[in-house]
């Protein structure tokens, strides 16, 4: 395995209901020339998807030349930065949606996760491309 790209049907959290390319990775230290074009173009014939969404990290990725506009999607927008906790012991990021607070909490969530030792990190924010059917899908 050199190449692959994953996809999810829908998703609840981020307000997609439907498909979304979730990965796209080539094996460490290999280049796949138009493997990602390859692969998304099969994926395409074989679901038939009206319309594919896919959000790239801002740390990684920028909105003048990439993958996404090399196989037909088009940008967006671009999402602000947004925080996890850590927790230092654990050497481990946890995604804020699982330390919200309790409705009949007094104190902030911030609040409350400093207390029990968490520290909050920022991420770059990510940027959001739409592929639709109307689009031509990538040439080979």
């Amino acid at each position: 395995l050199v190449s692959v790209m994953t996809f999810l049907k829908g998703d609840i959290s981020k307000k997609i209901t439907t498909w979304e390319l979730n990965r796209f990775s080539n094996k460490q230290y290999v280049n796949v020339v138009g493997g990602a074009s390859r692969l998304f173009k099969y994926f395409a014939k074989t679901h038939t998807p009206d319309e594919v969404t896919s959000f790239a990290d801002r740390r990684w990725s920028t909105t003048v030349s990439n993958v996404y506009t090399a196989i037909g999607f088009e940008f967006v927008h671009a999402s602000p930065p947004n925080y996890w906790y850590f927790m230092p012991v654990e050497l481990k990021r946890y995604h804020r949606y699982g330390l919200r607070k309790k409705q009949d909490d007094v104190l902030t969530e911030k609040e409350i996760r400093n207390q029990q030792g968490w520290l909050r990190i920022w991420d770059c924010g990510s940027l959001k491309y739409v592929w639709k059917k109307a689009n031509p899908l990538p040439i080979l």
